[in-house]
């Protein structure tokens, strides 16, 4: 499983306390030699992302999509990459449709019955809109969480986080098809993401 930005902020962390102890001569050399070279590595992480931010702050619709909750810039920039033009979509159900959310159907007699998620379409924006879920996931209150949070008690963790992902990229359908600003705005959020965005060069 692939660790989080700040996950692994917290392993490296724990790596430099290590390399405070202690240790064999030969363990901490090798320690160091590894921090050194995660430390570059996140030096060109934090470029690239730089340069994402950069080219990608004048998307239309960035600044109204980074309202919603559990979106920062790169995710936010991320979505709308691949979504593209918005109004290629009719309705929210082809969006989620596009992104591989949609559930498949089984159809018997007059039973109908929803299976797993189809996969079929924008991997990445499928990758996307999950990992936002993810990322917010027992960290706001929010009705998005709510609605998580019923769905995982009726149907177990991983259908729910499908669940809310299909919500989640409902909302993003509405907020730049419809151009609305988002319905559960918290401000201060808000006004430190703009922050960061005008910051970038």
């Amino acid at each position: 499983m692939a660790l989080t930005r700040a996950a692994f902020a917290s392993q490296v962390s724990r790596a430099r306390l290590m390399a405070r102890e202690d240790l064999p001569s030969h363990d901490l050399a090798i320690l160091r030699a590894c921090l050194r070279q995660i430390e570059e590595v996140d030096k060109e992480i934090g470029a690239l992302e730089g340069e994402i931010i950069k080219r990608g702050k004048g998307l239309k619709g960035l600044r109204r999509l980074l309202q919603v909750h559990g979106l920062n810039l790169l995710s936010a920039i991320s979505l709308l990459a691949e979504i593209g033009d918005i109004t290629q979509f009719e309705t929210s159900k082809q969006l989620v449709s596009y992104a591989g959310l949609a559930t498949s159907m089984r159809q018997s007699n007059k039973t109908t019955r929803h299976g797993k998620i189809t996969k079929q379409g924008r991997k990445r924006l499928r990758t996307t809109v999950i990992q936002a879920v993810l990322a917010m996931v027992n960290r706001t209150q929010t009705p998005l969480m709510e609605f998580y949070q019923k769905q995982k008690r009726e149907k177990g963790a991983g259908k729910a986080i499908c669940a809310t992902a299909r919500k989640r990229l409902t909302i993003i359908f509405v907020v730049l098809k419809k151009e609305l600003d988002y319905w559960y705005l918290e401000d201060r959020l808000y006004n430190r993401k703009l922050r960061v965005l005008d910051a970038a060069a």
